[in-house]
């Protein structure tokens, strides 16, 4: 038999601060969101938010325009948070 709390006390164990446990959790349900887009999404967010680089700097690479680049990150964030939302 598991014992009330002790899944959050399991949990809290892991992390360094109680505030990583709510962001360990709620990290671990956007990572499985982002593993579902398509691989050509998944790319687009590493480069933006995992390198660092601009939507220009993301064009340039992928030879389409900056405001084109800006459209499809709109989209596929906006698409991540509604599907959070839902989960």
């Amino acid at each position: 038999m598991v014992m009330p709390g002790y899944r959050a006390r399991s949990l809290l164990s892991t992390v360094e601060q109680p505030g990583d446990a709510v962001h360990h959790v709620f990290g671990h349900v956007l990572v499985d969101l982002v593993r579902e887009l398509d691989e050509g999404k998944r790319e687009l967010l590493a480069m933006r938010f995992a390198a660092g680089l601009t939507s220009r700097e993301i064009a340039a690479v992928l030879g389409k325009s900056e405001t084109a680049i800006k459209k499809q990150l709109t989209r596929i964030v906006r698409n991540l948070k509604e599907r959070y939302r839902e989960s």
